[in-house]
């Protein structure tokens, strides 16, 4: 693509979607579609959900139009374009309706191994300073990944402007690892899915208008999953990608341990991820929003940037970052059981 026409298509993505989602957050409004406070919320006051619908409906939208410009290839459309609406869809029909979980995890499971399928399977893992042979369990891992991604993304979409900062980040980072590859279409992809979800931040900054709710929450985390293979099948090592997305991965799976092992129901709603209680103790939302730009921006990225440029420092880097996070999300933690009762 030119590069003045991407920026424009860039521009366009980012204004596209903050319109968008106040034309969504009116007829959330109108229609009553509210998050009010439960078990898990971290907020008192019932807001508009579903402004991910705007992020959704304009990275679609690029996606398509990559895939009829010859920018993105058919395998890559199928997977990002395709499976992608499969989760935007299942996520909104959630926000309205509350579907059950089982059938959540089975369109999940669906679209993820579409996905790779699509792409041709994953039968050896890039580790960066080594490659691991995989045979038909590297499909079934990455599918099992994909769908963790999507689930953790969502837990992650707790207080205001912490899932549209991540979504800018992550796409941004995302998409120049791929463009540096020269994996161009879905370099592209990534960026506009960080432009469009730049433009609801506008209205989800702290304190937030509208939330993103699980059509937008479940659509990042597929998306970056499904990058993130791509990446790896282009040669880029897994550590790139676990450090460029270690902010939300480490969080919400060492709180998952956590609640396992503290024999905790792990599908009941809760307030025990580290910036929940983060927040709950500053009793505000900026500050772990600030503070979670700050850990990927001055940390988790030069250290990918290392892994990917490095690749023999790879694993060093690897577990310094995801260490020293998993530690701090442990100790912020603090040992808690149980939900934090809400205020």
């Amino acid at each position: 693509m030119n590069t003045n026409i991407g920026i424009g298509a860039l521009i366009a993505a980012l204004v596209a979607s903050a319109g968008l989602t106040g034309l969504v957050r009116s007829y959330a409004l109108k229609k009553k579609v509210m998050d009010v406070a439960n078990e898990r919320s971290m907020h008192s006051v019932p807001t508009p959900r579903g402004g991910g619908a705007a992020i959704a409906i304009v990275y679609l939208l690029s996606a398509l139009g990559l895939f009829l410009g010859g920018i993105l290839p058919s395998s890559q459309a199928i997977g990002l374009g395709l499976g992608g609406l499969l989760i935007a869809g299942t996520g909104w029909l959630d926000d309205r309706m509350d579907l059950p979980f089982r059938v959540r995890l089975l369109i999940q499971g669906g679209s993820a191994a579409l996905a790779v399928w699509a792409l041709g399977g994953l039968t050896e893992m890039n580790l960066g300073f080594a490659t691991l042979s995989l045979g038909w369990f590297g499909n079934l891992f990455a599918v099992i990944t994909v769908v963790w991604l999507i689930n953790l993304f969502n837990f992650m979409d707790g207080i205001d402007g912490m899932s549209g900062q991540e979504a800018v980040l992550v796409g941004g980072a995302m998409g120049f690892v791929l463009f540096k590859s020269e994996v161009f279409g879905a370099a592209w992809a990534a960026w506009l899915l960080a432009a469009a979800a730049a433009g609801f931040l506008f209205w989800n900054w702290p304190p937030a208008k509208i939330f993103m709710g699980d059509v937008g929450s479940t659509l990042n985390g597929y998306s970056f999953g499904v990058l993130a293979l791509i990446g790896l099948k282009s040669g880029v090592g897994m550590f790139v990608w676990l450090l460029i997305m270690g902010a939300f991965f480490c969080d919400a799976t060492v709180t998952l341990i956590c609640r396992i092992l503290n024999k905790e129901n792990p599908s009941q709603a809760h307030r025990t991820h580290a910036f929940q209680v983060a927040a709950t103790q500053a009793k505000k939302h900026l500050p772990v929003t600030v503070a979670y730009i700050f850990v990927n921006v001055a940390f988790l990225f030069p250290l990918a940037y290392l892994a990917w440029t490095r690749t023999e420092y790879a694993g060093y880097a690897g577990a310094v970052g995801l260490g020293v996070l998993a530690i701090l999300v442990f100790r912020t933690r603090g040992g808690i059981k149980g939900p934090i009762p809400a205020k």
